[in-house]
C-alpha cells in the first residue's frame, strides 16, 4: 500500500510539473518512470503519455566555476613553482628564461578549458598570423615607431628616426596579435562547439598538450623579438636560447615559401639562414 501511495505521489508530482524543453544536454530521469511502472499506474506496453515523458526530462547540472578553473589554477601553480625551482637549482637560468617558461605554463593551463580542437585551430591561426606579420611589419613600422616616439614626448623625431629595431619588433608583435584575434573570432563563429563528445577529460588533457606546444611557439617568437630590440645581451645569455632558436628554425622553415624575395630579418637574425 505504501509503495502504491508513493507511486501515486510521484505520478502526481510529475504530472503537475510544467514540461521543460529538451536539449542536447538533457537526460531522462528513468528512476521515477520505473517507479510509475512498478506501481501499475502505467502499462509498459503502451507508449507513455507525452506529458509524462516531457516532465521526466531534466537539465544536466552545468559545470561549476570551481570544476572549470581549479585545474587551471593547479597547472599554473605547478608551472610557477617548477620554473622557480629551475631558477634556484640551475644558476644558468635567468629572469628571461623564467618569463618564457611562465608563458608556456599559462598557455598549457588554458588548454584545459579550450580542449583539443581549439588547440589545433589556435596553432594554425598563429602560423598564419606570424606569416602575415612577417610580410607586413616593415610597412607599418614608421607609423608604430611614430606613436612610440610620441609616447616618449619626442615629437620632433622624423619617420626615419622612428624606424628602429625595437619599433620593428613591436610592429611584428602587434600585427601578430591583431591577426590572431581576428582569426580567433572567425573560428569561434564558425565552430561554436568544439568539444569532442564521448572522451570526457581526455579532451582537456590533450588540449593541454596542444596548448603547451602553442605556448612554446609563442615563447620562442617573443624571445626572438626581445633579442631583436635593445635586449640582445639578455637574449644571448639566456639558457633556453638554443632551444628557442631550434623552435624558431622549424617555424621559419615551414613558412619559407611565404618569402620568395628572402627571409625577413626579424625572423632570421639569430638563425643560420642566408
Amino acid at each position: 500500500m505504501a509503495s502504491n501511495s508513493q507511486g501515486i505521489q510521484t505520478w502526481y508530482n510529475y504530472s503537475r510539473r510544467p514540461p521543460m524543453r529538451k536539449s542536447a544536454t538533457t537526460t531522462v530521469d528513468l528512476s521515477a518512470y520505473s517507479l510509475i511502472l512498478a506501481t501499475g499506474l502505467c502499462d509498459p506496453t503502451i507508449r507513455p503519455r507525452k506529458e509524462i515523458l516531457m516532465t521526466a526530462i531534466k537539465h544536466r547540472e552545468p559545470e561549476s566555476a570551481a570544476q572549470k578553473w581549479i585545474p587551471v589554477l593547479l597547472i599554473c601553480l605547478l608551472g610557477i613553482f617548477g620554473s622557480i625551482a629551475l631558477l634556484y637549482f640551475f644558476p644558468a637560468f635567468d629572469a628571461l628564461d623564467l618569463m618564457m617558461l611562465l608563458v608556456v605554463t599559462m598557455f598549457a593551463a588554458v588548454g584545459w578549458i579550450r580542449g583539443t580542437i581549439r588547440g589545433i585551430v589556435s596553432i594554425v591561426i598563429l602560423y598564419i598570423a606570424t606569416g602575415v606579420a612577417a610580410l607586413a611589419y616593415r610597412a607599418v613600422t614608421p607609423y608604430v615607431g611614430g606613436v612610440l616616439e610620441a609616447a616618449k614626448f619626442n615629437l620632433a623625431a622624423t619617420a626615419a628616426e622612428s624606424v628602429t629595431r625595437g619599433s620593428m619588433a613591436v610592429s611584428f608583435v602587434l600585427l601578430t596579435i591583431l591577426v590572431w584575434i581576428i582569426l580567433e573570432i572567425v573560428a569561434k563563429v564558425a565552430m561554436e562547439d568544439t568539444t569532442i563528445k564521448g572522451i570526457g577529460m581526455l579532451d582537456s588533457l590533450v588540449g593541454i598538450l596542444f596548448y603547451a606546444v602553442l605556448g612554446i611557439l609563442v615563447a620562442a617568437l617573443l624571445f626572438n623579438m626581445i633579442g631583436y630590440g635593445r635586449s640582445r645581451p639578455a637574449h644571448d645569455r639566456a639558457y633556453l636560447r638554443p632551444a628557442f632558436r631550434a623552435v624558431l628554425q622549424v617555424h621559419y622553415m615551414s613558412q619559407s615559401f611565404w618569402f620568395p624575395q628572402g627571409p625577413p630579418p626579424i625572423y632570421v637574425y639569430d638563425l643560420n639562414v642566408q
